[in-house]
């Protein structure tokens, strides 16, 4: 793994209740960020080969009787085409093993737009609409 991928792992799991309330406040406001419970060492295949998620929390729901979502964080050296079909095969492979909600946020470093975009990936056939 390259030094800077143990870096950012690292400082999303010091600021994640952060990285919620700025990307997705609304939700971030439902949510018990006081106690995410970061699952290690995700492993899964995707088209054959063997990949490491960046970072997959699950997090409660306050007052919600248990219910929980799970958070999965990709970190991005810059935007590339296919991005978006990757995280839909990505979320689907998480749910299936979890069998719970999957909330993907990718965090890109350089040459992505500025800001906070809100996409939504598509459970259809053909995959995301990216």
């Amino acid at each position: 793994m390259p030094r800077h991928d143990s870096i950012f792992k690292a400082l999303l799991r010091s600021f994640f209740a952060d990285l919620l309330r700025l990307a997705v406040p609304a939700l971030a406001g439902r949510l018990d960020l006081t106690h995410p419970l970061f699952l290690d060492k995700e492993f899964f295949t995707a088209g054959g080969r063997r990949r490491e998620l960046d970072l997959l929390a699950r997090v409660s729901f306050l007052g919600d009787g248990g219910s929980s979502l799970l958070i999965h964080v990709e970190v991005e050296a810059r935007a590339r085409p296919g991005t978006g079909r990757r995280l839909w095969r990505y979320r689907n492979q998480i749910q299936a093993t979890h069998e719970i909600q999957v909330l993907s946020i990718v965090l890109y470093l350089d040459r992505g737009r500025a800001g906070i975009r809100i996409l939504s990936l598509e459970d259809d056939l053909l995959g995301p609409g990216l």
